[in-house]
Protein backbone atom coordinates (compact mmCIF):
# COMPACT_ATOMS: atom_id res chain seq x y z
CA UNK A 1 0.00 0.00 0.00
CA UNK A 2 2.89 2.38 0.59
CA UNK A 3 4.33 1.92 -2.89
CA UNK A 4 1.72 3.99 -4.80
CA UNK A 5 2.15 6.92 -2.40
CA UNK A 6 5.93 6.74 -2.57
CA UNK A 7 5.91 6.71 -6.37
CA UNK A 8 3.43 9.62 -6.38
CA UNK A 9 5.72 11.70 -4.14
CA UNK A 10 8.67 11.05 -6.41
CA UNK A 11 6.75 11.90 -9.59
CA UNK A 12 7.52 15.48 -10.68
CA UNK A 13 5.24 15.68 -13.71
CA UNK A 14 2.92 18.68 -13.65
CA UNK A 15 4.87 20.64 -11.04
CA UNK A 16 5.31 23.65 -13.34
CA UNK A 17 1.59 23.85 -14.06
CA UNK A 18 0.81 23.66 -10.35
CA UNK A 19 3.30 26.43 -9.60
CA UNK A 20 1.83 28.57 -12.37
CA UNK A 21 -1.68 27.98 -11.04
CA UNK A 22 -0.55 29.31 -7.68
CA UNK A 23 1.59 32.24 -8.86
CA UNK A 24 -0.04 33.19 -12.20
CA UNK A 25 -3.21 34.94 -10.97
CA UNK A 26 -1.29 37.02 -8.42
CA UNK A 27 1.32 38.02 -10.98
CA UNK A 28 -1.37 38.91 -13.53
CA UNK A 29 -3.23 41.06 -10.99
CA UNK A 30 -0.02 42.90 -10.06
CA UNK A 31 0.78 43.56 -13.72
CA UNK A 32 -2.70 44.97 -14.42
CA UNK A 33 -2.48 47.07 -11.26
CA UNK A 34 0.90 48.48 -12.32
CA UNK A 35 -0.40 49.33 -15.80
CA UNK A 36 -3.42 51.13 -14.37
CA UNK A 37 -1.31 53.10 -11.89
CA UNK A 38 0.85 54.14 -14.85
CA UNK A 39 -2.25 55.29 -16.72
CA UNK A 40 -3.31 57.42 -13.75
CA UNK A 41 0.11 59.10 -13.64
CA UNK A 42 0.00 59.62 -17.41
CA UNK A 43 -3.44 61.28 -17.23
CA UNK A 44 -2.31 63.47 -14.32
CA UNK A 45 0.75 64.54 -16.31
CA UNK A 46 -1.38 65.30 -19.39
CA UNK A 47 -3.68 67.45 -17.23
CA UNK A 48 -0.68 69.35 -15.83
CA UNK A 49 0.86 70.00 -19.24
CA UNK A 50 -2.47 71.04 -20.79
CA UNK A 51 -3.19 73.41 -17.88
CA UNK A 52 0.30 74.89 -18.14
CA UNK A 53 0.14 75.36 -21.92
CA UNK A 54 -3.35 76.88 -21.74
CA UNK A 55 -2.37 79.33 -18.96
CA UNK A 56 0.72 80.35 -20.90
CA UNK A 57 -1.22 80.87 -24.11
CA UNK A 58 -3.88 82.94 -22.33
CA UNK A 59 -1.35 85.05 -20.45
CA UNK A 60 0.47 85.87 -23.69
CA UNK A 61 -2.81 86.78 -25.40
CA UNK A 62 -2.37 84.15 -28.07
CA UNK A 63 -4.93 84.03 -30.86
CA UNK A 64 -4.87 80.22 -30.85
CA UNK A 65 -6.48 80.13 -27.42
CA UNK A 66 -9.18 82.76 -27.70
CA UNK A 67 -11.50 80.06 -26.37
CA UNK A 68 -9.39 78.60 -23.57
CA UNK A 69 -11.61 75.62 -22.81
CA UNK A 70 -11.56 74.53 -26.43
CA UNK A 71 -7.79 74.98 -26.56
CA UNK A 72 -7.19 72.85 -23.46
CA UNK A 73 -9.67 70.22 -24.61
CA UNK A 74 -8.02 70.01 -28.03
CA UNK A 75 -4.64 69.46 -26.34
CA UNK A 76 -6.07 66.65 -24.22
CA UNK A 77 -7.88 65.13 -27.21
CA UNK A 78 -4.65 65.20 -29.23
CA UNK A 79 -2.95 63.16 -26.51
CA UNK A 80 -5.83 60.68 -26.34
CA UNK A 81 -6.94 61.50 -22.79
CA UNK A 82 -10.59 61.73 -23.87
CA UNK A 83 -10.58 57.98 -24.57
CA UNK A 84 -9.74 57.21 -20.93
CA UNK A 85 -11.48 60.11 -19.19
CA UNK A 86 -14.54 61.15 -21.20
CA UNK A 87 -15.51 64.04 -18.92
CA UNK A 88 -13.27 66.62 -17.31
CA UNK A 89 -13.76 70.20 -16.15
CA UNK A 90 -11.61 73.09 -17.30
CA UNK A 91 -11.76 76.26 -15.18
CA UNK A 92 -10.00 79.46 -16.25
CA UNK A 93 -9.53 82.30 -13.77
CA UNK A 94 -7.82 85.38 -15.22
CA UNK A 95 -6.40 88.11 -12.99
CA UNK A 96 -5.76 86.05 -9.87
CA UNK A 97 -2.86 85.73 -7.47
CA UNK A 98 -1.11 82.41 -7.38
CA UNK A 99 0.68 80.82 -4.43
CA UNK A 100 0.90 84.09 -2.48
CA UNK A 101 3.08 85.78 -5.08
CA UNK A 102 2.78 89.42 -6.08
CA UNK A 103 1.37 90.15 -9.52
CA UNK A 104 -1.48 89.15 -11.77
CA UNK A 105 -1.70 85.60 -13.01
CA UNK A 106 -3.88 83.51 -15.26
CA UNK A 107 -4.87 80.27 -13.56
CA UNK A 108 -6.15 77.14 -15.33
CA UNK A 109 -7.51 74.15 -13.41
CA UNK A 110 -8.37 70.81 -15.00
CA UNK A 111 -10.02 68.02 -13.00
CA UNK A 112 -12.09 64.90 -13.47
CA UNK A 113 -15.66 64.63 -12.28
CA UNK A 114 -16.41 61.03 -13.24
CA UNK A 115 -15.26 57.77 -11.76
CA UNK A 116 -12.47 56.15 -13.72
CA UNK A 117 -14.52 53.01 -14.39
CA UNK A 118 -11.71 51.13 -16.13
CA UNK A 119 -9.64 51.06 -12.95
CA UNK A 120 -9.48 48.35 -10.34
CA UNK A 121 -12.30 49.17 -7.84
CA UNK A 122 -10.15 50.73 -5.07
CA UNK A 123 -8.72 53.20 -7.59
CA UNK A 124 -11.83 54.21 -9.52
CA UNK A 125 -12.79 56.97 -7.08
CA UNK A 126 -9.57 58.96 -7.51
CA UNK A 127 -10.19 62.57 -8.54
CA UNK A 128 -7.32 64.07 -10.51
CA UNK A 129 -6.78 67.85 -10.35
CA UNK A 130 -4.09 69.97 -11.96
CA UNK A 131 -3.67 73.73 -11.63
CA UNK A 132 -1.21 75.95 -13.49
CA UNK A 133 -0.53 79.68 -13.17
CA UNK A 134 1.26 81.98 -15.57
CA UNK A 135 2.01 85.69 -15.12
CA UNK A 136 -0.18 87.94 -17.25
CA UNK A 137 1.40 90.55 -19.50
CA UNK A 138 0.96 94.08 -18.23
Amino acid sequence: MTRPWRSLRQDSKGVASLEFALVGPTFTFLMIFAIEIGMVFWIKNAFEVAASQTARCLANSGTACSNSRTYAQSLLNTWGVNALVPQFNITVTPGTSCSRTVGTYTSVTINTTTDLAWLIPPLNTIVLTSTACYPTKA
